[in-house]
């Protein structure tokens, strides 16, 4: 693979596992706040990357950022 694809692949494991740690928190909880602005933040990481020319993406990909 190259640095693309395993950048990509980073991003998409990070954002799984921020999503898993989200779901385990209550409702309206500090947490779920914070993990909702984690993921906020690598959504957008994701976005800024996947919009450089050359980079191709997953379907998976294109539906979180949608």
């Amino acid at each position: 693979m190259n640095d693309y694809t395993d950048q990509l692949q980073r991003l998409e494991r990070r954002i799984d596992a921020v999503m898993t740690a989200r779901d385990i928190c209550g409702p309206d909880s500090w947490g779920e706040n914070y993990w909702n602005n984690v993921l906020a933040y690598l959504l957008r990481q994701l976005n800024n990357y996947t919009s450089k020319p050359g980079i191709t993406c997953s379907k998976e990909t294109i539906k979180n950022l949608n």
